[in-house]
């Protein structure tokens, strides 16, 4: 069992989750007349939405609770597919929405040989005062034009994927309005809001001496300070704002302000390495692109960012850096 230290609004869990490992259903098709109404959410997926007919109905659990649906449109000359999906979201920690987006891009890219362009960035959908937000990806090859959307639902997700070789970018991201307008996500964050109480999970690896441990504790309550200063209420029970791109560089900042607070704080060689790498990333004014990359440009910016990754390219040649974000010292999660 978990030491538990309560701390204003905050637990901290020492130690580290583990993943447990389930055996992978295969998915079974329902037979479903007029409309199917999702067992977990009750949307209400009709017989046909505008000129795009229901072809099928797929469960993804025993549960029914993973269902994925999917329309065409067949017109002269014309054909489309629209594929929804509502599943489970999962433990909601700060790289839930980056980390489901990234897997089914790769799964919908990695079917195509013969080279692709990709355009991405977050979306949002508000409603009564809710702000769901996701990530969309433009994919064009020399075939067809496919957006595929995820939105963090509280506790659902609720991914669109549009294809055709016909409609342009602009024709597919109507389509993509009137269908998040006919599902309204909103109603699964209504039915299912998430708490946005956050534990830390903390790392065997962030204990090696007592300086890194204060550095990352500095740096966790930084992220969650700018979370509840920065994002509204209603946008946070949706998901956890994990893809702000000033919430690492608050959590960067403490890290070194913490370090250059206590210069005789018990301190490894490995830290003293590690810090040395963030001053020189942080100095060098490339922390920014560093960030981005590391996350594989699945981010929100400012408006005003104005990046230079030719340059980080050209600075980082030289100045090679260890540092893997994927390798954590915390994890940040609501608490259920």
């Amino acid at each position: 069992m978990r030491k538990r230290v309560a701390l204003l609004s905050v637990s901290i869990f020492l130690g580290v989750t583990s993943v447990i490992s389930q055996t992978p259903i295969i998915p079974k098709k329902a037979d479903i007349k007029g409309d199917y109404v999702h067992a977990g959410t009750g949307a209400i997926f009709p017989e046909s939405i505008d000129d795009f007919s229901r072809r099928d109905i797929w469960y993804f659990d025993d549960e029914k609770t993973n269902a994925g649906v999917n329309y065409i449109r067949v017109m002269p000359g014309e054909k489309a597919t629209l594929s929804l999906y509502v599943y489970p979201a999962g433990d909601a920690d700060e790289d839930r929405l980056r980390n489901e987006y990234l897997l089914s891009l790769y799964a919908l890219t990695s079917i195509i040989k013969n080279g692709y362009s990709l355009e991405q960035g977050p979306v949002f959908f508000s409603d009564s005062g809710y702000k769901i937000y996701g990530f969309r990806g433009n994919i064009k090859n020399f075939k067809e034009k496919t957006v595929l959307s995820i939105y963090e639902c509280g506790k659902w997700f609720f991914k669109m994927r549009i294809s055709s070789s016909d409609l342009n970018t602009s024709q597919l991201q109507d389509l993509e309005t009137r269908v998040l307008n006919l599902f309204t996500p909103a109603r699964f964050v209504k039915n299912a809001p998430l708490n946005p109480k956050v534990n830390i999970y903390f790392s065997k690896a962030a204990f090696a001496d007592s300086l890194l441990l204060g550095c990352n504790m500095g740096s966790a309550f930084a992220k969650i300070e700018w979370i509840y200063a920065n994002v509204d209420s209603l946008q946070r029970i949706s998901g956890f704002p994990g893809l702000y791109l000033d919430m690492y560089i608050a959590g960067f900042d403490e890290f070194l302000k913490f370090s250059s607070e206590h210069p005789k704080m018990n301190r490894s060689y490995k830290t003293n390495a590690y810090l040395d790498q963030i001053k020189l990333l942080k100095n060098s004014g490339y922390l920014d692109e560093f960030i981005m990359e590391q996350y594989s440009m699945v981010m929100i910016s400012p408006e005003k960012s104005n990046f230079d990754f030719d340059g980080y390219h050209r600075w980082i040649r030289i100045h090679p850096i260890k540092i893997n974000l994927h390798e954590k010292y915390f994890v940040l999660e609501y608490n259920e």
